[in-house]
């Protein structure tokens, strides 16, 4: 009995390991659509989005101070972002074309991570705006 698990053992093993795994559907396993990213160059970190279809790359912003957290408005024309450009965190949106840059919040507090709401109205982020009991806290900046 023993001798049998060990061959019914060795036998699957063999089958599992030289197997090739089947490729899945390359189509399914690409990104779609526009990827927002920060990248570290000489003056700093600054935003661009690279088309996936095209594979072409734009920067967005072009500043010596830090600019990243990218975040897109659901209809994919504009991104939320976080720079200290301006001495601390604040949130910026920027359209994708790279202009009508907006800063969006005026707080000598840190903030960080936008996220849109689904209709794009409003954005949600995190901050430290509350005494130091309670460092972190949470925000929402209207886009109207």
């Amino acid at each position: 009995m023993r001798r049998r698990i060990a061959t019914w053992s060795i036998a699957l093993a063999i089958i599992f390991f030289t197997t090739p795994a089947r490729p899945a559907d390359a189509a399914a396993d690409q990104p779609a659509g526009t990827i927002a990213f920060s990248s570290v160059g000489p003056r700093g970190w600054d935003l661009f989005v690279t088309e996936v279809k095209t594979r072409k790359t734009r920067r967005l912003t072009d500043h010596p101070a830090l600019d990243y957290n990218a975040a897109f408005a659901p209809d994919g024309l504009q991104v939320a972002f976080v720079s200290e450009r301006d001495g601390n965190l604040e949130l910026y949106s920027i359209l994708i074309d790279g202009s009508g840059l907006k800063r969006l919040t005026n707080e000598f507090a840190l903030d960080d991570h936008p996220a849109w709401s689904p209709d794009g109205k409003q954005i949600a982020f995190v901050n430290t705006r509350q005494p130091a009991e309670k460092p972190v806290s949470h925000g929402m900046v209207s886009m109207s």
